[in-house]
């Protein structure tokens, strides 16, 4: 399974460097050479080696092997990047990757809101789409909204009352 972790926002300086928004800016992983997938808009996939060199919040600049010239990164504005499941690191107990909660059940006490389809980087928080037939909501994943995730059930609880209209 393929796991997104950030897109090519803009470019920096001429050798080539490009800024990266990391959807988990504390990992550590990236800072060494890794083998990642770059998206293009049509979804076409191609693999090559990237670093994280420094940043700040969300923002990084980093490196891609072969990737010499402003031009060659200003082609890249908008790739986006995922990683093979299975090469990042385990979580801890408690911890999750968000596409860890793509088709687990949303409940709001004992009723069943739905499955969560997808999950978006809009802003400052990841917003919880989920999906019951023909009806949508969307879900900040705050902890005033989400009481907890257990991935291994298979469930995301909302906070007492939340998505009980």
């Amino acid at each position: 399974m393929w796991v997104e972790f950030g897109h090519v926002t803009a470019v920096s300086g001429l050798q080539g460097e490009v800024k990266v928004f990391l959807l988990n800016p504390e990992s550590t992983w990236l800072r060494t050479w890794r083998t990642v997938a770059m998206l293009d808009a049509h979804g076409a996939r191609r693999m090559a080696r990237l670093k994280v060199r420094t940043g700040a919040g969300k923002r990084w600049l980093a490196r891609i092997e072969g990737v010499e010239s402003r031009e060659d990164a200003e082609s890249l504005i908008g790739v986006r990047f995922e990683v093979d499941r299975t090469e990042l690191p385990e979580v801890p107990e408690g911890e999750y990757y968000l596409s860890d909660v793509i088709g687990l059940e949303v409940r709001s006490g004992e009723r069943v809101l739905g499955k969560v389809v997808a999950v978006h980087t809009t802003g400052p928080v990841e917003i919880l789409e989920i999906q019951a037939g023909d009806e949508t909501r969307y879900i900040p994943s705050l902890k005033t909204h989400i009481h907890r995730v257990d991935v291994v059930s298979g469930i995301v609880e909302l906070t007492r009352g939340y998505g009980e209209e």
